[in-house]
């Protein structure tokens, strides 16, 4: 902190980032304290939904939440806003005002946003407080929530936004309460930092072994295997219409393939008063959902329209899935009816994967693991006082999210938000208070004479 200037990196620009961000300026509003607030946000693709492809796919994938419960920013108010201040500013009152004006009223003019794709207006225009809005006008509120944070900031704050991901952190001078560093995927340095928050969303992990097997045998015979992971980066192209598809898993990402599969490629459904009819384009395959339970799934209106538009089939409760050698395929049967068994040439694993920074494919999880700077959770700390899972399933610590090292001691300059979006929001606001009430960093070449008397450098020991 120079010059009373304190200087903090948040690793990451989607929800938990933007909360984070969000309640810094708050705090640093109301705040008492003299001097400034440099704020460095890292993020490699920041609300990348302006990729083409993605962009395309992501018009039909729909958020789980009703508009109208999405709320991303406070307005800077010094306090957590109640249910009517987030309704003013939830993604509902956002589309509401795109709709009518092209761009976010304020008090001091127009703030347009440039290149909203005529498409996401009209859904803006069509959205009702229950609908679930589609995952492309979601990305562009958190957009418009950024550009709204960054334009409402205080004077006194300063945002710079990298477009990079952070691979590396250290204690610069090897002292826990001293100054923190963070390396850029780009190659750039940010030191003299105060504080760092780890805030980014959920982050992919690599495939298990089995599914590693698996992806080898399909590669070997020519078969189409999609293992866990975001739906809109998925490779579909090698999936023919009319062919069978196997869809392992009935949660979230399961209805993303289903939205790929048939609306991503010309479908429709189409509404006659109460009932929901699918209009196939045909160039959709014949999906069969694969479901371990020993019951039916509920079927939504929409999937009961594919389902008899013979899109959409079900393969039988507690199905398993085997590797057919002799003639290359996948195959479904189930063990509980006398069905025939299903065989395709292609299976999308959809099934809901848990955080396990152990299998982390983030290059900065993946060093902090292997630099005993972090540890994951559950592990060992579990047991211990004051650990609770943080973002990505990593240990922090209880009341303020200090994150953990491999000892189970707090680190006092770092933070990690929880993965739920309600227990985020609550450490957003810890965390930026925590921040702000930082003492300086110790600096034990701050007289040039070393490390002051008493100070703890066993972090130096190498």
């Amino acid at each position: 902190m120079a010059g009373g200037v304190r200087t903090v990196c948040v690793i990451g620009a989607g929800p938990r980032g933007l909360s984070v961000l969000d309640r810094l300026c708050a705090a640093a509003r109301v705040g008492t304290r003299p001097g400034g607030l440099v704020v460095h946000v890292v993020d490699p693709a920041p609300h990348r939904a302006d990729g083409s492809r993605r962009a395309e796919r992501a018009l039909h994938l729909s958020m789980d939440a009703p508009a109208s419960g999405i709320c991303a920013y406070s307005d800077g108010e010094g306090v957590l806003v109640d249910d009517q201040a987030a309704a003013r500013r939830s993604l509902y009152a956002w589309a509401r005002q795109v709709a009518e004006f092209g761009g976010i009223v304020e008090s001091g003019g127009l703030d347009r946003l440039h290149g909203l794709d005529a498409r996401l207006v009209s859904e803006a225009g069509t959205l009702r407080p229950d609908s679930r809005p589609s995952r492309a006008l979601y990305e562009r509120y958190i957009a418009g929530c950024f550009q709204r944070i960054a334009a409402r900031a205080p004077r006194n704050v300063f945002l710079h936004m990298h477009r990079s991901g952070a691979v590396a952190m250290a204690d610069i001078h090897g002292l826990a309460d001293g100054r923190q560093g963070v390396r850029l995927e780009n190659g750039i340095r940010l030191n003299d930092l105060d504080a760092v928050v780890l805030a980014e969303e959920r982050a992919g992990v690599r495939p298990t072994a089995l599914q590693e097997r698996t992806a080898a045998l399909a590669r070997i015979h020519y078969l189409t295997y999609v293992t866990p992971g975001d739906p809109l980066d998925a490779d579909l192209d090698g999936i023919e219409p009319g062919r069978n598809v196997l869809i392992r898993g009935l949660g979230p990402a399961f209805s993303d393939y289903l939205a790929l599969l048939t609306l991503g490629r010309g479908g429709r459904f189409l509404r006659n008063g109460d009932r929901i009819r699918y209009q196939p384009s045909g160039d959709e395959p014949v999906i069969h959902a694969a479901y371990r339970g020993c019951s039916a799934p509920k079927q939504t209106p929409e999937s009961v329209a594919l389902v008899e538009a013979g899109v959409l089939k079900l393969t039988g409760p507690a199905t398993e899935i085997r590797f057919d050698a002799t003639d290359p395929a996948f195959a479904a049967v189930s063990r509980l009816a006398p069905l025939a068994p299903v065989r395709a040439r292609a299976l999308i694993e959809a099934r809901p994967t848990r955080p396990d920074p152990r299998r982390a494919l983030d290059p900065l999880l993946i060093h902090l693991l292997k630099t005993a700077q972090a540890t994951a959770y559950p592990s060992a700390l579990a047991t211990a006082p004051g650990a609770r899972r943080g973002t990505g399933g990593l240990a922090v610590a209880c009341d303020t999210p200090h994150l953990l090292d491999v000892r189970g001691h707090a680190h006092p300059r770092r933070f990690a938000l929880a993965q739920s979006d309600q227990a985020a929001a609550r450490d957003a606001d810890t965390v930026a208070r925590a921040v702000l009430a930082l003492p300086p960093a110790v600096d034990p070449h701050a007289d040039g004479s070393g490390p002051a008397a008493g100070s703890d450098l066993r972090e130096l020991i190498v």
